[in-house]
């Protein structure tokens, strides 16, 4: 009993001081947990490209607003609900809101992510989605930037993923709704895109996590804490979703990807021998009774 008393001391300790890390760079712990070669995804990128978003009807009726900041809303139909109907939030918050009406909807998508190393976690990035859709007598899979109220384009062509990087130099970024203003087009140009990889989230990976947040979700008065509590319960639980990018962006992060992976290791081994202990030590408590 003793030597089991050690590990749990020793074991409760570690699970501390790993927490304590994770809780000053709780945003480098969530992106570089989340972050995946692209070369592990094998699964098709699109199965379903029959059912077309219609891109000025969907941002048309947007009410975006004059100043918008970052939400911390967990649940995904709040998330949509600010966004998606109260047009308020960041990239990122219309990208996820975006996608639970897509998911509602039977529409396919996924997340696209603008990744600029150097600015990587200074307000540098950018999140939009990818979908198929139909706009102006155009149809087909392409870029959509729910944020910023429109569509690149290739000329009169729609824009798709691959375009932004092999076709920069003649993107043009279409508005399709005024009230979204102009900030957005700057991520379209070719002097921004020469800067950043390009990741993408399959819609899967979204209706995983967003079906654990449903489960798990219970809101007690504190969205930015609840953002923290929940997406960490993601990760622990192997729930959030992944970030495919290429090996080239992944390299420039090695030592921190590696460091962020193996606290999150570290942190399920821990808890996994607390519980481990837990139950041996209420085994030996009814083994005791028993004898007595």
């Amino acid at each position: 009993m003793k030597t089991l008393r050690v590990v749990f001391f020793v074991t409760f300790a570690l699970l501390i001081f790993c927490s304590i890390i994770v809780l000053m760079e709780p945003n480098r712990f969530q992106k570089f947990n989340s972050l995946t070669s692209s070369r592990q995804f094998n699964n098709q990128r699109f199965e379903n490209i029959n059912n077309l978003l219609s891109v000025q009807h969907t941002l048309q009726t947007i009410p975006y607003q004059e100043k918008r900041y970052y939400l911390y809303a967990v649940s995904p139909e709040e998330k949509f609900e600010q966004t998606i109907v109260g047009g308020n939030g960041d990239c990122s918050n219309f990208s996820f809101g975006g996608g639970y009406h897509f998911i509602r909807n039977n529409i396919y998508f996924e997340l696209v992510h603008f990744l600029p190393p150097q600015r990587l976690f200074s307000g540098g990035g950018h999140v939009a989605v990818r979908v198929p859709y139909q706009h102006n007598g155009l149809e087909g899979v392409g870029v959509v930037d729910l944020a910023g109220g429109g569509v690149p384009m290739v000329g009169a062509s729609i824009a798709d993923i691959d375009d932004l990087t092999d076709q920069k130099d003649r993107i043009s970024f279409n508005l399709v709704n005024e009230r979204a203003g102009d900030f957005y087009r700057t991520y379209y140009t070719e002097e921004y895109l020469d800067q950043v990889y390009l990741g993408f989230t399959p819609a899967s990976d979204v209706i995983r996590y967003f079906n654990f947040i449903e489960i798990v979700y219970l809101s007690f008065g504190s969205p930015k804490l609840e953002k923290m509590l929940y997406d960490g319960l993601a990760l622990l639980f192997g729930q959030y979703y992944h970030i495919y990018v290429d090996d080239g962006f992944l390299e420039q992060f090695e030592t921190q990807i590696l460091l962020f992976k193996s606290l999150l290791l570290t942190i399920r081994i821990c808890l996994s021998v607390l519980v481990g202990l837990l139950l041996a030590e209420i085994y030996w408590l009814f083994k005791e009774r028993d004898r007595a």
